[in-house]
């Protein structure tokens, strides 16, 4: 089946086509749709950031699932990690800290920064000190942890 668009006046397959419900289909292509979208974003960026920043507060304080879903949504996106990727990840560290073996009430996901490989699940601590190590090696700027305790005055162990 085809469909004549009304914007671009061209006649198109059905299915590209947005269905806005269940059985029924704008009468622009998804091509015109989101152009039309993305022209009127455009032009009315302040009104619909402040929009979608309303929304998602107020999802935010009626669904308490939303947090959940933007964080599955950013760990998909971010680190290509499915929930069940995750979740495998989290039982074969016991829901412990990679390094430090700490329970994990929240896990952070470790990556390499220049390949995105995902290493583990570690705590803030850890994954902010892995972070930091990482940045001032990529500087050749490796600190030794003797001069660390010096500045912070402890006697290093023996």
């Amino acid at each position: 089946m085809t469909r004549y668009c009304k914007k671009c006046t061209e006649t198109k397959p059905l299915d590209t086509f947005p269905e806005y419900k269940p059985g029924c289909r704008r009468h622009v292509c998804y091509t015109c749709f989101y152009a039309n979208t993305r022209d009127w974003v455009e032009s009315n960026r302040d009104h619909s950031k402040t929009w979608h920043r309303e929304y998602k507060q107020k999802l935010r304080e009626t669904d308490i699932g939303f947090r959940d879903y933007e964080r599955k949504v950013h760990r998909k996106s971010t680190y290509s990690l499915s929930v069940e990727e995750f979740d495998i990840m989290a039982k074969d560290q016991n829901g412990c800290c990679a390094i430090c073996l700490d329970f994990l009430a929240k896990p952070e996901i470790d990556h390499c920064h220049s390949s995105g490989k995902v290493r583990g699940l570690l705590c803030h601590r850890c994954n902010s000190i892995v972070g930091q190590y990482e940045a001032n090696r990529l500087k050749d700027k490796v600190i030794p942890v003797s001069l660390i305790e010096k500045y912070l005055g402890l006697s290093p162990k023996e």
